[in-house]
């Protein structure tokens, strides 16, 4: 089942169900009056009522069904939350719990947003349609991963758009890293062909911001990682189907 929603709507029942705004909205009343509140709120009921959001107790005081009150819990009790951004506008945000089938996907619209329940498989499915150019013939691929600070990535980074694929090439082979992948890598993401992936850990404060470009069904990534530990950026090329375990991991 899936619930569509404006963002008055969220709010609503979050005051209804007494929980924060989820990240994805801002504050929807921030600049309602007692009157334009009143009028909303009624209205929002109406047409909540007939569209089978709400129900009334035997007091007479609306609640929420219980479909719709499981697509809120899975947001409000998820462990981590994965945006997907595209052409710098956030298209879909996952919030995905330890130990649970059920996953939230909320789909972002221009007018409204896109509730719906997923289990694990169907999540994995989720974050591999939003890749390009996917390809069923999937060629042998070697498996390559590196691990470098944050300050050395900047480094990389700057070479490549200030000089060029050779000049990093170059560095590379003077600062022994292995030249090939890694400029084959950043020259992937550092393209206007990719997606962002943003994964932030709602119990342990870290967040992890992956950028992959997808070349028929092989994927190569940035991964940068922010935590107290220290920051880093894990560089990786591999299989797109790999893809879920290495946002989620």
């Amino acid at each position: 089942m899936t619930f569509d929603l404006s963002t008055t709507d969220i709010g609503f029942l979050c005051v209804i169900i007494e929980q924060p705004f989820p990240l994805f909205i801002e504050d929807p009343f921030a600049d309602y009056s007692p009157e334009k509140m009143e009028r909303e709120w009624i209205s929002f009921c109406e047409e909540s009522f007939s569209k089978g959001f709400l129900k009334l107790n035997e007091e007479g005081n609306p609640y929420i069904t219980d479909h719709l009150m499981e697509h809120l819990a899975g947001i409000f009790t998820a462990e981590q939350v994965i945006s997907v951004i595209e052409n710098e506008e956030i298209r879909t945000i996952i919030y995905t719990g330890e130990n649970t089938e059920k996953n939230v996907v909320v789909k972002v619209y221009p007018e409204h947003y896109s509730l719906s329940l997923v289990t694990s498989e169907g999540f994995h499915s989720e974050l591999l349609s939003v890749a390009t150019d996917t390809n069923n013939e999937i060629n042998q691929l070697n498996e390559f991963q590196l691990e470098v600070s944050l300050a050395d990535f900047e480094k990389l980074l700057e070479i490549l758009s200030e000089q060029g694929t050779d000049a990093l090439f170059t560095y590379c082979e003077n600062m022994n890293l292995p030249a090939k992948s890694v400029s084959t890598i950043l020259s992937a993401v550092h393209s206007q062909n990719t997606t962002v992936y943003l994964k932030e850990n709602l119990r342990h404060r870290e967040t992890k911001m992956t950028v992959a470009a997808n070349d028929s069904g092989k994927i190569k990534t940035a991964t940068t990682v922010y935590s107290a530990a220290g920051d880093k950026v894990i560089l990786r090329e591999t299989q797109l189907g790999n893809l879920p375990l290495l946002l989620t991991s």
